[in-house]
């Protein structure tokens, strides 16, 4: 496929950038604003520590574990450097506004936590973007990459996942931006890209450890794809492999500082992943189970593999890298005996695999009649925000909390297994609940339950204390009475002016570039 003419860059670009800002406008209004997992905690724990005393350590033994004691004695996070460097800016930005504002509420962290939580957006927002870049250039088809895009945008776990501290959308972002820059050194003979791609890749690797594997099918495409005589992809492989094996060397020097052994990054000792369980179990718990099925959590992935299987028959060397990385991190995770992720909504593993699946959507629709597409993209838009509103409106930590305290005895084969506790049913359940309740305490047809502005850094219990409230920043802030009712009805039409007004743009944006 050959580069596309000036013009329309500039207006393809307008497309990208108007489905940022649609991405971003949702993520924004529907966000959280606050870190109720485990893993979030601890990345927000290591940015503090980076600010306050220049340390990469914890502040102490968070996860009960001494497998996380390094070798001065003091417990390091088992998860990579990236996510918390990230975090910097937005924990700044939180200080500033308390500083500038005397605005407390809730612990002494609550607002860094919340502007940390919020820097996830913009993440989740590129990724989108991101997407729909690649499934252009796999497609050539404007109107089926914009439609994928937006698909995943809303239709998938990409959406519930914009909202956690969790680590994986940057995970997939840097993943996703090494694919995309070793695909355009290929095919569009711009070797520079492929040391770049090594860089993300590398940021990818020091994000999430299992990251690093992606190079074996990237080595493997810039080694022996069709394209260019072997001195070029000699070069090109030189320039990818070179740069991550800095990246790998950054990561053993980080693990071998902290824990006194280049191979050990914090898991090595963690016998809570389970590493090396059969694989059968997990394949059929991350493909087919209520807590973990990709394609029940994120329906676009069936059809995004069926539009991979369709891209064979006309790339199929490019089919076959995008397939690759699908496959090679579902086997990955099948192999954990922890292979649901711990207390995460749906699979949360393989939200790095969503983009790929994504691509494969956009090629499918690109094979259909416009009215066709049209439909099947709108059938699918609707399905998939119908299954994210649960995972979107409550938060599950604070639901699957409630629901083991009331329910002590439910073993890890029924979270598993049992349609009762899957994340999706209990969060669909509670909702059902909880949504006419919110809309009496903010339409003030019933008091609101009394929640103390602020709270002891102590208090381990003071999230639950919002278990009754939709799972959105604004919400929060109502309910610690840190801004009035009528505030709310600022915000609520602000944002749904922003999505109406980013939704127009991007149709006229996206009729413009079909026209050009």
């Amino acid at each position: 496929m050959a580069p596309l003419a000036p013009a329309s860059d500039r207006r393809i670009r307008a497309v990208g950038w108007w489905l940022f800002a649609l991405a971003l406008g949702v993520y924004l209004f529907t966000a959280g604003g606050s870190l109720t997992s485990t893993d979030a905690v601890v990345t927000f724990d290591v940015t503090e520590n980076l600010i306050d005393h220049g340390s990469v350590a914890m502040s102490g033994n968070l996860l009960g574990m001494d497998a996380h004691r390094g070798r001065d004695g003091r417990y390091y996070s088992p998860f990579g450097i990236v996510q918390s460097l990230y975090n910097v800016p937005f924990d700044l930005a939180g200080r500033a506004v308390v500083a500038a504002t005397d605005l407390r509420a809730g612990k002494s962290t609550t607002i860094r936590k919340a502007a940390v939580a919020l820097g996830q957006t913009f993440v989740v927002a590129v990724v989108i973007w991101q997407i729909f870049r690649l499934s252009l250039f796999v497609t050539g088809d404007r109107t089926a990459a914009t439609l994928a895009a937006v698909t995943m945008a809303f239709g998938s776990l990409l959406w519930p996942y914009a909202r956690f501290g969790f680590n994986q959308p940057l995970a997939t972002l840097t993943l996703l931006a090494a694919v995309i820059d070793v695909v355009t050194c290929v095919r569009h003979h711009v070797p520079w890209r492929a040391a770049r791609a090594g860089v993300w890749l590398g940021l990818s690797l020091l994000t999430r450890h299992e990251m690093g594997l992606a190079a074996v099918p990237l080595t493997l495409w810039l080694a022996f794809g069709d394209h260019g005589t072997l001195a070029t992809r000699r070069r090109e492989l030189v320039g990818f492999v070179g740069v991550f094996c800095a990246g790998i060397a950054a990561w053993l020097i980080y693990n071998a500082v902290r824990f006194g052994n280049p191979l050990d990054s914090g898991f090595l000792r963690d016998r809570v992943p389970g590493f090396w369980s059969p694989i059968l179990q997990g394949l059929t718990g991350l493909l087919f189970s209520p807590a973990a099925s990709i394609f029940l959590y994120s329906p676009v992935a069936i059809v995004g593999v069926a539009g991979l299987v369709m891209l064979m028959k006309r790339d199929r060397s490019l089919a076959v890298l995008l397939a690759s990385l699908p496959v090679l991190f579902l086997l990955l995770y099948a192999t954990l005996g922890n292979w649901i992720g711990g207390r995460s909504y749906g699979g949360r593993y393989l939200v790095v695999v969503l983009p790929y699946l994504g691509v494969g959507w956009a090629a499918l629709l690109a094979a259909q009649t416009p009215r066709t597409r049209r439909r099947l993209a709108a059938a699918l838009i609707i399905i998939g925000i119908v299954v994210q509103i649960p995972g979107v409106f409550v938060d599950y930590a604070k639901v699957s909390q409630a629901a083991t305290a009331a329910e002590p005895g439910t073993s890890a084969q029924q979270q598993r297994w049992s349609w009762d506790s899957a994340p999706l049913v209990r969060n669909a359940r509670a909702l059902t609940g909880m949504l006419p309740e919110n809309m009496d305490y903010v339409l003030d047809r019933a008091p609101s339950p009394d929640v103390p502005t602020l709270a002891l850094d102590d208090d381990r219990g003071f999230s639950q204390r919002f278990s009754f409230s939709l799972d959105f920043w604004w919400m929060y802030l109502f309910y610690l009475r840190v801004v009035p009712r009528a505030v709310l009805f600022v915000v609520i039409p602000v944002f749904a002016l922003w999505t109406i007004a980013s939704a127009r743009k991007l149709a006229a944006s996206l009729r413009r570039a079909n026209a050009g």
